[in-house]
């Protein structure tokens, strides 16, 4: 039977033509996998689906999943404004424009006479998309440019808004949350069983498996239900690929990754008052390692589920500030919080960027050892 918030959801789909499916531009596997399966959906339900994540860049590991290069990096402007002139009683001989000071100067010479100002209109088409789906997405900010640039559109156009965040501050016209859902996949895949029993087939069952997956650590975080254990069985009966994700999420690390993780967890400190687990990184060790920083997070993902009870997970790393003078040296801190947690505003003195699940910052001359101080001195102060 459909709840309120499940049918008012289905209804605006139904009376939707042109949907546009946006998910936070710091995503994780969940919110892609969630907007490729509900993506899939739509498009076999007959709908014109854009899906958009602000400066997206496919992540290597994710390149498995169905119909990745459909993710656009940008939205297309969704208005024209328009200028109208009436030709009723003349005709243009000759149009061109230029632009002086940044001003755009269009000329229309007539056939005869001239135009006046009471011949020309001007107006705005409506928007190219009648419904917006957001997922795994806890404010409209965190979703980048494509907020930023059109913030009218989202705010004029009906909006549904798939999460299972507790952060999540209903921005939508229509909230689908549930608190007690270990991922957005699997919030997805109880909206198409609900609403189109029928409807999911293998590449879809594929996405959310992977979805449920990544946020449950192949099922060994502590966040895992009973519910979701059953929808990735139901999922698996389905045609996902469970062996394929565990593959190519889980199997198919570098040796320079490993070695940089191995480095990272021979500095591992804990402070169990704080739930706090923390590392430093020379630039040495992504020297001799032959990693990267991008390697960091697939290592952090290790520790949540190594360490359920480590609440913040904090790495720090060295590199070379290239805004800076030659060999000034800068340090990059990651703070990773679990679900009830805010890593933004724990570290809102460094002025972070990111999300409360994963807040980034820079601190300009000093050492990983300075740096680490002050950096737990103010978790301290933050979370006591």
């Amino acid at each position: 039977m459909l709840n309120e918030t499940t049918t008012a959801a289905k209804q605006l789909i139904e009376n939707s033509k042109n949907i546009l499916i946006v998910f936070k531009k710091e995503y994780h596997p969940d919110s892609l996998a969630s907007a490729l399966a509900l993506y899939l959906w739509l498009k076999k339900n007959n709908k014109t689906v854009t899906l958009v994540c602000s400066d997206f860049i496919i992540k290597n590991q994710l390149q498995f999943l169905p119909h990745t290069d459909q993710v656009k990096n940008k939205l297309s402007n969704s208005q024209k404004f328009i200028i109208s002139l009436n030709l009723a009683t003349n005709k243009v001989a000759e149009l061109s424009y230029e632009v002086k000071d940044e001003c755009l100067e269009i000329s229309i010479l007539p056939t005869a006479g001239q135009f006046d100002h009471q011949d020309i209109k001007t107006s705005t088409t409506a928007f190219s998309h009648d419904l917006i789906i957001t997922l795994d997405t806890q404010n409209l900010d965190a979703l980048g440019k494509i907020f930023i640039n059109q913030t009218d559109f989202f705010y004029q156009t009906p909006l549904i808004n798939f999460d299972h965040s507790p952060l999540n501050n209903n921005f939508g016209q229509v909230n689908v949350l549930d608190l007690c859902a270990v991922a957005t996949a699997e919030i997805v895949y109880n909206f198409i069983q609900t609403t189109d029993p029928s409807g999911l087939d293998e590449d879809m069952a594929t996405c959310l498996l992977a979805g449920i997956m990544t946020k449950t650590q192949i099922f060994k975080s502590i966040n895992i239900t009973p519910q979701s254990l059953s929808i990735a069985s139901q999922l698996i009966g389905l045609g996902a690929q469970r062996q394929k994700i565990v593959t190519h999420l889980y199997q198919s690390q570098t040796l320079s990754t490993l070695r940089l993780w191995g480095r990272m967890l021979a500095r591992l400190q804990q402070d169990k008052n704080l739930h706090l687990v923390w590392s430093t990184l020379s630039q040495q060790d992504f020297v001799k390692s032959g990693a990267e920083p991008k390697n960091i997070k697939q290592a952090v993902d290790e520790l949540i589920s190594s360490i359920p009870e480590a609440a913040l997970i904090l790495i720090i790393y060295e590199d070379i500030n290239t805004d800076s003078a030659p060999g000034t040296i800068s340090v990059t801190a990651e703070l990773f919080a679990s679900p009830g947690r805010n890593a933004l505003s724990i570290t809102h003195v460094f002025h972070p960027q990111g999300t409360a699940a994963a807040a980034h910052f820079i601190l300009a001359n000093i050492t990983p050892l300075q740096a680490e101080k002050i950096i737990i001195d103010e978790i301290r102060r933050q979370t006591n």
